[in-house]
């Protein structure tokens, strides 16, 4: 490759983490390029004190938002008013969780990013091959923007619907301005890791493709040499023709070292990102049920703001879970089906020791497959979202249970049998 590499699309990612606070290394700059600026962590640095601070400056000014406009009591109905603080208090735990995940593996990063850089030129990973990424990082990168313009459309609405004094919607703009930057916060780990899940994928999608294309014009030149001739060339092999099983089955090797390597990088990626990928992950569960819930609870109530941010608010929860899910799942889906290629190829005109020695590489993959984990309690594959669907569905429905028998208990006029009794009573002074 040139001086750039993949992981050059990573730096933007990775700046903004640090300006967050999020990344307190030095030489961020030269990721994914050559430079004599080596990445490093240094504890006593402007980076690690600017990160430190950045923290209680953001809680302290979400605190006082929340007191000022006396965020706990806006709700009347108490399922409501139990929907909204735990939004509140998801967001500031999925907050300081990204930034504690962040800080207690950010010394690991360097070394892991040499070994991506590492492993990039040893399979020899071109710029055509790494150019798709450009596009995921132009797409992640364009997420911050969306988000930025649901948060304003709703902060809009919402503006315009209430007639509020000056100070409380300069404070409410305020307040929605300060979440978005925790939001960011907490969403920019999560981007990095789906963008490392596309360099691995990547790689071994490489790896495999490339072993694939050798067995294939291997098998082909076999096939196509005529039986009259195999004996000669097989006599005068050892003075003018190369051994191409040799050169087949050291090619199998290296690609075995290689995708080994390749598993336990992503097992790194999984550490890295451990405990705050999961506890990310079951925050994003609970604030898609609770943001649903305020925008059906809202649409109840003709809210139409209150009810464009709840939705606005659930959809980035869902893209967030989704996006990590499918980056990671494709990752297996994509080397499986590599596999079946090679397995099939293996089947057809190689030698009898080329095959099996092709057997034990599958078998290796298998035992050891490149998978992303949630702090080692589930594999991030489209399976997780099934899940995840189930849970917020039937949460959702017990919710708008809980709402719509309160707002009975509120309004017993609204019941079944009170609708019946006063029709009864109504009929009775019929004549």
């Amino acid at each position: 490759m040139g001086s750039e590499s993949v992981l050059a699309w990573l730096r933007p990612f990775l700046l903004i983490a640090k300006f967050l606070g999020l990344f307190p290394l030095e030489n961020v700059h030269s990721v994914g390029q050559e430079s004599k600026d080596v990445l490093q962590f240094r504890a006593l640095s402007a980076a690690t004190v600017y990160s430190i601070l950045f923290l209680p400056i953001m809680l302290g000014c979400i605190f006082t938002i929340i007191i000022k406009l006396n965020y706990w009591n806006l709700s009347v109905m108490l399922a409501d008013d139990i929907a909204t603080k735990c939004m509140v208090g998801i967001v500031i735990v999925s907050f300081i969780v990204s930034y504690l995940g962040m800080w207690i593996n950010v010394s690991r990063y360097p070394a892991f990013l040499e070994r991506l850089r590492w492993m990039e030129e040893r399979i020899g990973v071109d710029a055509k091959e790494g150019r798709p990424l450009k596009r995921v990082g132009g797409f992640m990168l364009s997420s911050y923007a969306i988000i930025f313009l649901i948060i304003a459309l709703g902060t809009s609405v919402d503006v315009i619907f209430h007639d509020n004094p000056i100070k409380e919607k300069v404070l409410y703009m305020t307040g929605n301005f300060t979440f978005y930057v925790l939001l960011v916060a907490s969403l920019t780990p999560e981007l990095i890791f789906v963008y490392m899940c596309h360099v691995l994928r990547i790689y071994s999608v490489h790896l495999l493709q490339d072993l694939s294309k050798k067995l294939k014009l291997h098998s082909t030149a076999k096939r196509d040499v005529p039986l009259s001739t195999l004996t000669l060339c097989q006599k005068i092999s050892t003075i003018t023709v190369p051994d191409t099983d040799s050169e087949i089955q050291i090619s199998v090797q290296k690609a075995r070292v290689h995708f080994v390597e390749i598993s336990s990088l992503a097992d790194t990626l999984s550490g890295l990102h451990s405990p705050g990928l999961l506890l990310i992950f079951l925050c994003n569960s609970v604030m898609a049920t609770v943001t649903l819930y305020l925008g059906a609870s809202a649409i109840l109530r003709e809210d139409w703001g209150v009810s464009l941010c709840g939705f606005s608010g659930a959809f980035v929860s869902l893209f967030r879970m989704g996006h990590v899910t499918l980056a990671a799942g494709n990752i297996g889906t994509q080397t499986q089906a590599k596999l079946k290629e090679i397995s099939t190829t293996s089947g057809t005109q190689l030698s009898d020791r080329l095959s099996q020695q092709i057997i034990l590489f599958e078998l290796q993959m298998s035992s050891h497959p490149v998978k992303l984990t949630a702090s080692d309690y589930f594999t991030l594959d489209k399976g997780v979202m099934t899940s995840v669907f189930g849970t917020i569905v039937t949460y959702l429905i017990l919710l708008l249970q809980f709402r719509i028998e309160e707002a009975m208990d509120k309004d017993p006029a609204a019941t079944p049998g009170s609708n019946s009794s006063s029709l009864a009573s109504d009929s009775s002074h019929v004549p």
